[in-house]
């Protein structure tokens, strides 16, 4: 590679190996020659050393994701997905390369902008809402829900100059809307809409004046909805290059009759690279707006949504050549599922008294033996039943124990003993004294 340099004062040097790449790319590439001319035949070795991530930051990198990781909650949902192609995002941006890239600032990380993420799941949501109808039990998600175009417009906002109001022709979701409108008219959600926007309108004279911009460009609603920023955490923490080969520039340019004998210019761009992992997550910002159908299933919505939005839309540029494609990580979005469990377990046992956890420890094993035993029996006076021995007589003895924690001790043996243990009758429970606990003697 000729000594290509970057356009910076002498006293920095030209070492910037502890660069982010988006500081690299758009502050500190090599890419010019020394009479401040770019580069036109060694744009790929002048675009890799930016692909690098140095050690600081790649711990900066997992640091940022992880912050956008947050417990499951009533208002927060979190999606772990997993890129199967490479992705790309503000290939717009002005750049000496002709190709941007969207570096989020202070770090020099890529980044998806949550705008971005906030405008596919609109669109999303929208194509489901335009759907035909399902038969009963057939909706998508868990709940066997169906977006409905009033929900979209509570949840992320009215869009006066959405594709469903634009005549022009050859508009299918313009045809779908038209199709679908009269139903929405019995919508719960689309007169929860109208009183937030537009007090004192009927559904029907509601839907009709929307084709009309002067009544739709005085509707101004928030949606409920909250779209982070998502930082991917990079495969093999590097970025990578990526090319387009375009051999019809004479055609396409200048007019010329279209021939395979043209002189292709490479265009090279920076790409994430596939199987990097994204986490999107999305915050419900005023459930007070919305409806007790979209306060119940919001989540569920957002998943189909989301679903809808992997398989058929991508994210980024270029989705239509292939890039930009997502998956849901199974194996990770599981291992949240099990996290946000443990979680909440902990808090529950840590709301309990001390009596209240030995008795929910007596279940759990209780439960976790009969797993382990099949059809199987402990012998008397062993395990479970000796478990059951220490913490009856506890029960008995101590003044600590209310009238309530004993019955439920009592109860719980009476359920599990007789499947775990020999020989278990009438006699062996007598001698725990179980009616006792249970206030029956």
């Amino acid at each position: 590679m000729a000594d290509l340099i970057a356009l910076v004062p002498e006293k920095i040097g030209q070492s910037f190996d502890d660069a982010p790449p988006g500081h690299r790319y758009r502050l500190y590439l090599q890419f010019w020659q020394h009479n401040f001319a770019p580069t036109q035949k060694e744009k790929l070795q002048a675009l890799k050393p930016a692909c690098k991530l140095p050690e600081h930051t790649k711990k900066l990198m997992q640091a940022l994701a992880k912050r956008s990781v947050t417990e499951e909650s009533a208002t927060t949902h979190c999606i772990e997905a997993k890129s199967t192609s490479p992705f790309a995002t503000g290939l717009g941006w002005e750049h000496p390369n002709e190709n941007g890239f969207a570096f989020l600032d202070p770090y020099g990380l890529p980044y998806l902008p949550g705008s971005g993420v906030k405008g596919v799941m609109r669109l999303a949501a929208e194509q489901l809402a335009l759907e035909p109808p399902l038969p009963p039990g057939e909706g998508r998600g868990e709940g066997n829900l169906q977006w409905n175009m009033a929900d979209v417009w509570l949840m992320f906002g009215f869009d006066a100059n959405s594709a469903i109001f634009d005549h022009s022709s050859d508009n299918s979701m313009r045809e779908a809307w038209l199709d679908r409108r009269e139903q929405l008219i019995d919508e719960p959600a689309l007169q929860q809409f109208i009183q937030a926007s537009k007090p004192g309108h009927a559904p029907r004279e509601f839907l009709e004046n929307l084709e009309k911009p002067g009544f739709r460009n005085e509707i101004h609603t928030q949606g409920c909805l909250r779209f982070w920023d998502v930082i991917p955490e990079l495969a093999d923490s590097k970025m990578e290059v990526d090319i387009l080969n375009p051999h019809y520039g004479d055609y396409y340019h200048n007019g010329r009759t279209p021939h395979d004998a043209g002189q292709p210019i490479p265009v090279f761009f920076l790409t994430v690279p596939p199987g990097s992992t994204f986490c999107f997550r999305v915050d419900l910002l005023a459930p007070q707006r919305l409806g007790e159908r979209q306060k119940e299933s919001w989540k569920c919505l957002l998943k189909a949504a989301f679903d809808h939005a992997f398989d058929w839309l991508g994210f980024g540029a270029k989705t239509s050549v292939g890039y930009g494609a997502i998956q849901i990580d199974k194996e990770a979005q599981a291992k949240r599922e099990r996290d946000a469990a443990e979680q909440a377990e902990k808090r529950h046992r840590e709301s309990m008294s001390p009596i209240q956890q030995k008795i929910e420890d007596f279940r759990k094993e209780s439960t976790e033996r009969a797993e382990q035993l099949g059809n199987s029996k402990e012998k008397q006076n062993t395990g479970i039943h000796q478990h059951a021995q220490r913490l009856t007589k506890e029960a008995r003895e101590s003044s600590e124990w209310t009238p309530e924690e004993k019955r439920e001790l009592a109860e719980i043996a009476l359920e599990w003993l007789p499947q775990l243990v020999e020989r278990w009758d009438k006699d062996a429970a007598k001698k725990l004294k179980l009616a006792d606990l249970k206030g029956q003697s």
